[in-house]
C-alpha cells in the first residue's frame, strides 16, 4: 500500500493537470455565485493529488534502505527531487515552450508544461517496479542490515 498510494496520486494528479493544461479558457462555471474558468477545478485536483507521494516515498526509504544508510538515502532524495523539481523543470519549460513558440504561438507555454511533466510516467513505472521488488524481497536487506 505505500507505493500504491504515490502511484494513485501521480496519475490522478497527471489526469488533472492534462485536463488543467488542455482545458479551453473559454469554459466558465459558477462556484457560489462566483464566474471562475472551469479550468481552475482541475488545478484544484491536481494540487490535491500532486503531494500524495511526499510521506509514503519518505516512509517507503526508510523501510527499503538500511539503518545505517538512511540519512544518506533521505538527503539524496530530498536533493534530487528539488533541483528537479524547482531547479530543472521550470527552465526546461520555459526552453520547451520557447521551442514551441513558432508552431503553437502563445500556446506554447501550456504544451511546454506538458512535456516537463511527462517524466512522472516514468515514476509511475518506477514506483510499480518498487513494490514488486519490495513484494519479494520483503524487506530481508533491511533485516539482515539490523
Amino acid at each position: 500500500w505505500q507505493v500504491g498510494i504515490p502511484v494513485i496520486g501521480h496519475v490522478a494528479a497527471i489526469s488533472a493537470l492534462f485536463a488543467y493544461l488542455l482545458w479551453p479558457d473559454t469554459v466558465w462555471t459558477q462556484v457560489a455565485g462566483v464566474p471562475i474558468p472551469s479550468a481552475m477545478l482541475w488545478c484544484a485536483l491536481y494540487s490535491f493529488f500532486v503531494v500524495w507521494w511526499v510521506a509514503p516515498s519518505y516512509n517507503l526509504v526508510t523501510q527499503l534502505v538500511p539503518a545505517n544508510r538512511r540519512g544518506t538515502a533521505m538527503a539524496l532524495q530530498t536533493i534530487i527531487s528539488t533541483l528537479l523539481g524547482v531547479g530543472v523543470g521550470p527552465l526546461l519549460a520555459g526552453l520547451f515552450s520557447d521551442a514551441l513558440l513558432p508552431r503553437f504561438g502563445i500556446e506554447s507555454l501550456r504544451y511546454g508544461l506538458l512535456l516537463v511533466s511527462l517524466p512522472v510516467v516514468g515514476a509511475v513505472i518506477l514506483l510499480i517496479r518498487t513494490s514488486t521488488h519490495a513484494a519479494q524481497t520483503r524487506y530481508l536487506h533491511v533485516e539482515r542490515a539490523a
